[in-house]
This record gives C-alpha cells, structure tokens and sequence, in this order.
C-alpha cells in the first residue's frame, strides 16, 4: 500500500505490506476474523478487527462489487470505478467507522469515484471519493446548518459528524 494509505490506516492498527504498483497491494489488520477484499486490478486487503462494525464485510463486498463495472456501467457513459477511489473508500472507512455506526450506502459515481451515504434521523453525511485524497462531503444535521465541504487530509470533521450519526 501507499505511504497515504498506511498513514491513514495507523489508527487501525494495520500491518502493511508493499509491492510494485497497485498489484498485490494488501492492508492486514491485527486481529479478529479475516475479511478478503480483491479488486479486478489485484489489489487485495485483509481486514481483520474486533473493533470493526458486523457489516464491515458487507461494505467491503459492495466495494469490491464497483470494481467490476466497466466503461457505460449504466448505459450513459460513465467511467469505470477506479481502484484508487475504491481503495480510498475503504481507508476512509477503517478510519472513521466504529463498531456502532451504521452501515452506509456504498454508490458508484460516474465520473469513476465512490460515495459514501449514511442517512438516518440524525443527519444526513454523504462523502464522495472523487479521487485519492481528494473527497467532496456534504453534511447536512437534523438541527442546524449544512455544510459542503473539499477534504484533503485532515478527516476532523468527517470523525465528529460520523460520531453524531453513530
């Protein structure tokens, strides 16, 4: 995996191994039932931990789903997802869920990117992988104002509004 991804993933508790590329890349968390993710291009990640929440492996499936959609998935031309975005989806994941917050809503984009949607009494938080690094996230409380904004490393407010939906 990348420095990014393992700077990201630190908080995890990941072991990371590398190897040339996005071939064989693979994430392992260090303890807990193992959860396999492949994508089309040969990136695999093991996850394993106890503090991960019971769908985490459903989640994981559902990422490893977009990686097989091709050119015009939905017939309008739009963009394979791209396994840097799908990757990126999942570091965001490891990073900000805990073992109570709910599921998200995994949605391809069309211009090859991945959204994240959790939408619940509380609020509404969708965080958009437009590309690695790079998230567009519109947050919108029950009480209180909206707020749209570009994240490019400091995840503060995305743990705060995961928190407050958890």
């Amino acid at each position: 995996m990348t420095e990014r991804a393992a700077s990201l993933l630190t908080d995890a508790d990941v072991k990371v191994s590398r190897s040339a590329g996005m071939h064989g890349q693979a994430a392992v968390l260090t303890s807990g039932d193992p959860v396999k993710f492949v994508l089309r291009d040969g990136v695999i990640v093991w996850l394993t931990s106890p503090d991960l929440p019971s769908w985490m492996p459903d989640a994981v499936h559902d990422l490893e789903q977009l990686s097989i959609l091709g050119h015009n998935w939905d017939s309008y031309r739009a963009r394979p997802i791209l396994p840097d975005n799908i990757v990126t989806a999942l570091e965001v994941l490891l990073t900000l869920v805990k073992k109570d917050t709910p599921r998200p809503y995994v949605v391809p984009t069309v211009i090859g990117g991945v959204q994240l949607e959790w939408h619940t009494l509380r609020a509404d938080l969708e965080i958009e992988v437009v590309a690695p690094l790079r998230l567009h996230v519109l947050w919108e409380p029950e009480e209180g104002s909206s707020c749209e904004i570009e994240v490019v490393s400091d995840f503060v407010h995305l743990r705060e509004w995961v928190a407050q939906i958890s």
